[in-house]
């Protein structure tokens, strides 16, 4: 790996393209300006990226629909099944953010780019006269109306994963489409959930960084606002729960005073990482506090040797301290990739090299093993031992007995 421009000022100009970019913290992250990854594990994960996932990604968003659901809401009914879930927009946002970046580094494809371009037309056409877009709301013949289930609706959840994607796209050189169509969605979600409107937070938590994010890149202080009262609102018995407890939307106890990590594995990382955000922006320092002694607790009780997080099958859940069966681990690979989230800013708000030891432990193990050696192939869970001649039972079979 090549780290080129020394001098401060080139560090500067290239930290500006970085994801994850704090005006303040411990440490100031690279971009993809700065660093060439030349050789070895990382770089041919890269190009593996580039030449495989990424193209599968774009066929797949024509293949399974997630780009036409989207479509379908201002062109009309398709032939194709309605979407099954209200979270697969956030395919084609994910998608985007990966060409994003390989727009930024000079190694897009015409097709990545006609992709970019294709799904940002589709999202300008879509998007509501308020701003807000969500293909499992707006399909032909919905008659759901919109923020109308805070719970399972996971509408912010997909403004996340926009935002993130757009943000990606401005900072890699994007023309500021894909970016306008963000903010004018988050502006909605300003006016429904900011001050003096509906005190509630979503049922999954992933827009509290991306909120961050985006006051970063556009200094507009009511993104960071409501990404802090999101935090600060969550563990009040806000969501509704109808089968599942407070404890899986990490709607039981403050984050602040949160004993441990608990519930969804993926939401509790989620929203750590949108904390600890939170905290650096704001030099919360009882934030950044809760948010260090909770990865601790997770780090020293409830961390697979991998790296895997969540031993639960049952509710994709975090088990108690210490439950870390090998046969029945779930280390949900969505989990791995929100630990990393969480440690990267834990070491940008600290400086502490132990927040990316872990960060590493992840990449190379609970992370690496989410996707298959030829680019194409995904796992969602993971244990770490399969006996194929024994029966396995769910985790709710195995309570009930």
């Amino acid at each position: 790996m090549a780290v080129t421009g020394a001098d401060a000022d080139a560090i500067r100009v290239g930290a500006r393209r970085a994801a994850v970019l704090p005006s303040i913290g411990s440490r100031r992250p690279l971009g993809t300006e700065a660093v060439t990854l030349e050789g070895g594990l990382l770089a041919a994960w890269q190009e593996r990226n580039r030449s495989r996932t990424i193209p599968h990604a774009i066929a797949s968003m024509t293949t399974s629909g997630n780009l036409d659901d989207l479509r379908a809401a201002v062109d009309g009914p398709r032939e194709r099944p309605v979407p099954r879930y209200p979270f697969l927009d956030t395919d084609v946002y994910k998608t985007l953010e990966g060409v994003a970046y390989e727009v930024g580094r000079g190694a897009a494809t015409a097709e990545m780019r006609a992709f970019l371009h294709e799904a940002t037309d589709v999202l300008e056409r879509v998007q509501a006269a308020d701003g807000y877009i969500g293909s499992y709301v707006q399909r032909p013949g919905s008659d759901r109306e919109p923020w109308s289930d805070l719970a399972w609706g996971h509408e912010l959840y997909n403004l996340g994963h926009l935002i993130q994607a757009a943000v990606a796209d401005s900072r890699q050189g994007g023309d500021g489409r894909l970016l306008a169509v963000a903010r004018r969605f988050a502006d909605a979600a300003v006016r429904e959930f900011g001050p003096g409107a509906r005190a509630e937070v979503c049922g999954h938590p992933e827009v509290e960084m991306a909120l961050v994010e985006l006051h970063r890149e556009t200094g507009e202080r009511a993104y960071l606002d409501l990404a802090s009262a999101f935090v600060d609102r969550r563990g009040h018995g806000t969501v509704a729960t109808r089968i599942f407890p407070a404890e899986y939307f990490q709607d039981a106890h403050p984050f602040r005073e949160m004993p441990a990590v608990t519930g969804h594995a993926v939401r509790m990382a989620y929203l750590a990482a949108g904390a600890t955000d939170v905290a650096t922006e704001t030099g919360d320092a009882d934030l950044l506090a809760a948010s260090v002694r909770l990865f601790d607790d997770a780090v020293r009780t409830r961390l697979y040797v991998t790296g895997g997080l969540g031993s639960r099958h049952s509710d994709e859940a975090i088990g108690d301290a210490y439950e870390l069966p090998s046969e029945r681990s779930y280390s949900e690979t969505c989990a791995a990739i929100a630990v990393m989230q969480w440690a990267w800013r834990l070491f940008l708000a600290t400086g502490e090299p132990r927040f990316l030891d872990t960060f590493e432990t992840v990449l190379v193990n609970a992370y690496a093993v989410g996707l298959s050696a030829d680019g194409t192939g995904f796992f969602y869970d993971n244990p770490l031992q399969r006996r194929p001649d024994h029966h396995a039972q769910s985790g709710a079979e195995t309570r009930a007995s």
